[in-house]
């Protein structure tokens, strides 16, 4: 059971009788349709009246990547970069090629999640020259540099003269 559900926020329209109706605006054949609770329309509107926090957001599993990538040895970070540059690229033609298949203007909810989707892909794009350059400026150590663990002091030889 989905958990708006479970909290009260929806319940299911019960089917009608008689002659199959058509489909709404908006809905489509074998969904099954739910209408909003009154507390649902409140729980709405105040979500609607508050804005998103960066904080309330996941986390960026990307920057973590990048960012494991650099302090483990043997990960070839600039590879790392190429691959998701490459990934990005891709979905950002599938949603372009996705937008200039909508023109109607019932169309506008999923334009404006398409141009959402667009414009995070651009600025992935961007973050990631970005991480090429600084990659270049500031070369991370070679592998050989990072010691596969830190020297135990209790147990090494101390010559004394």
């Amino acid at each position: 059971m989905a958990p708006e559900h479970r909290a009260g926020l929806h319940d299911p329209v019960p089917p009608r009788t008689g002659r199959p109706r058509p489909p709404a605006a908006g809905e489509r054949r074998g969904q099954r349709p739910y209408e909003i609770t009154d507390p649902g329309r409140s729980e709405l509107a105040q979500w609607f009246a508050t804005p998103i926090s960066r904080t309330d957001r996941p986390r960026d599993e990307l920057a973590i990547k990048l960012a494991l990538a650099l302090t483990t040895p043997g990960v070839d970070v600039r590879t790392v970069v190429q691959t998701q540059r490459t990934a990005t690229m891709r979905a950002l033609q599938e949603y372009t090629r996705l937008k200039s298949r909508e023109t109607e203007a019932a169309d506008l909810p999923w334009r404006l999640v398409l141009d959402a989707m667009i414009f995070q892909a651009e600025a992935e794009i961007r973050w990631l020259d970005h991480c090429e350059a600084s990659l270049m400026r500031y070369p991370p150590p070679s592998p050989k540099a990072i010691p596969a663990t830190a020297p135990d002091p209790e147990n090494s030889e101390v010559s004394s003269s």
